[in-house]
């Protein structure tokens, strides 16, 4: 019996030693085992530049958790950083842009204190350049303008032209470099080409134009639309420093003088009446003296005429042998004539009734608008008329739509009443 507690004994002693070896042996660098616990897992891991996953296997007879070290922005353990046991733990990572390599350390530890040592290391990335804009425009004035500079590693511009500076020619990383342009004297643009390089990339060319000096010449305005029929006189303003010429391609729209010295000042135009139904249109060019022999165009878009156009009047203040007919008309032409035609309502249309009546007006003119209020006299009471009003003007006569109306009362007579004794 003494015999067999003896062998028990020296075998948990065995089994004990072999468990304190595995603890604290196999598996890479560690730290603060126990007799218990056991992990074991690969002791670097490497991402290519572009690469953002990958997944190790953790290989342990514990609970264990998982501590990201000096890490960069972004590295991170999918899920939760802890387990039980064995298990595949996905690292992710975002891209490298830059050209640096970097490194951060994956600390694996068991309760019991039982540590190990990963390593993670991501290659560096390759170096990148873009310019944007790569063409600029500084106006003949002077003035500055600006470009971007994108990249993740050093930078140098070279290049010069007369009259233009650069605030950066070096730097690192993304950048704004600013462009300043004197005046530019001289009637030619001038240019500067700026070189941008990264490394052995291929170099970035950056233009900055700048307009040559040009003489100043405007005319304002550039269109007249919807010009009355009758004739008018319209004025153009010139701004210029150097003489220039003016033509027109339609009689009806002319300059009847002006100085061939002129540079800046009004130029009358006198627009015609237009006697046609029909509108038209005038161009008048206006032709600078300096190297570009610069042109302005002026529309003139003139209406066709009409005849008046009369609202349908309305009959107010109705008694038994008068009525009041007020009504609003249109002429672009001054008017010639106006007036009230009538008929009893049995007679029809009073402009071909026969023995209709007729009474001249005199509207009111406020620029192309008329009003009227005239009072006819000597009506039949308890009379139904029809009545329109009649306008003419240089271009014709215009008529109203018929207007009904009916005196108040009448009369009665014998026929009226067959019993006049009630």
């Amino acid at each position: 019996m003494k015999k067999l507690l003896l062998r028990a004994q020296t075998l948990l002693l065995l089994v004990a030693g072999w468990t304190l070896m595995a603890c604290s042996g196999d598996g890479g660098e560690g730290s603060g085992s126990t007799l218990s616990d056991y992990i074991k897992v690969e002791g670097e891991i490497i991402f290519s530049a572009k690469e953002t996953s990958k997944t190790i296997y953790i290989d342990a007879n514990c609970h264990w958790t998982i501590d990201l070290q000096d890490a960069w922005q972004g590295l991170s353990v999918v899920g939760s950083p802890e387990g039980d046991g064995a298990r595949e733990v996905t690292i992710t990572t975002p891209i490298n842009q830059t050209v640096n390599s970097r490194g951060a350390s994956m600390i694996i530890t068991s309760r019991g204190g039982f540590r190990k040592l990963v390593r993670v290391r991501q290659l560096a990335g390759d170096a990148n350049l873009s310019v944007s804009p790569t063409e600029l425009n500084i106006p003949v004035t002077g003035g500055s303008a600006s470009f971007t500079i994108t990249t993740n590693t050093t930078w140098g511009i070279t290049g010069s032209a007369s009259g233009f500076t650069y605030d950066k020619t070096s730097g690192t990383g993304s950048s704004q470099v600013t462009v300043t342009a004197e005046a530019n004297p001289y009637e030619d643009s001038r240019k500067l080409t700026l070189v941008v390089t990264v490394g052995n990339d291929a170099p970035v060319e950056v233009n900055i134009i700048q307009s040559g000096k040009s003489s100043t010449f405007e005319v304002s305005p550039s269109n007249f639309d919807g010009v009355t029929a009758v004739g008018v006189e319209l004025a153009v303003s010139v701004t210029s420093d150097v003489t220039w010429t003016v033509r027109s391609n339609a009689n009806w729209a002319s300059v009847p003088s002006w100085n061939a010295q002129m540079t800046s000042g009004t130029v009358l135009v006198k627009v015609e009446a237009n006697h046609s139904a029909q509108s038209r249109t005038a161009e008048l060019v206006f032709t600078a003296s300096n190297k570009e022999q610069t042109q302005r165009t002026v529309t003139i878009q003139q209406q066709g005429s009409i005849v008046p156009t009369i609202a349908t009047p309305t009959a107010q203040e109705r008694t038994r042998n008068t009525a009041t007919i007020v009504g609003l008309l249109t002429s672009d032409f001054p008017l010639s004539s106006c007036k009230l035609i009538y008929c009893s309502k049995d007679k029809g249309d009073p402009r071909t009734a026969s023995g209709a009546q007729s009474v001249t007006i005199s509207p009111t003119a406020n620029g192309s608008q008329y009003s009227f209020s005239h009072q006819l006299t000597g009506l039949s009471d308890g009379t139904s008329y029809n009545l329109r009003v009649a306008a003419a003007n240089a271009i014709g006569t215009g008529y109203s739509e018929i207007l009904e109306f009916t005196t108040t009362g009448r009369t009665p007579d014998s026929g009226d009443n067959p019993q006049p004794e009630w």
